[in-house]
């Protein structure tokens, strides 16, 4: 199985998502995608995030037993001039509000990387 990263940040006015897939025994040379995103995209990405509650869930939960298969989620927003850092995590099979949060970030970045491809080649 392969572990992924995905970053979507604002820079100078602009939206990027950036979608590093780490190989397993060879994180020497992981494959990384990146791409401009529309501001429509990026604000689905907030919206996700404010409406799953992400500032006041609980921030670390874990299963007895893993599958192997963790979220983590870090969030730095600038909220009244106040800079606001967080992560939460994850450990599966729990799956409550943030593992579905994580899930659908992980659907939009994966429908985002499908629709530039295709746009770009």
């Amino acid at each position: 199985n392969v572990g992924k990263t995905v970053k979507f940040e604002k820079k100078n006015g602009s939206f990027y998502m950036t979608v590093k897939n780490l190989i397993p025994d060879s994180s020497a040379n992981p494959s990384v995608y990146s791409t401009k995103i529309t501001e429509y995209e990026w604000i689905q990405v907030v919206y996700m995030v404010e409406n799953f509650d992400f500032w006041t869930e609980e921030q670390f939960m874990f299963n007895e037993v893993l599958d192997g298969n963790t979220f983590y989620l870090e969030v730095n927003k600038i909220s009244k001039n106040v800079n606001l850092h967080r992560i939460v995590g994850r450990g599966s099979p729990r799956y409550d509000k943030i593992g579905a949060l994580c899930k659908y970030i992980l659907d939009h970045q994966e429908s985002l990387v499908f629709q530039y491809k295709q746009i770009n080649n």
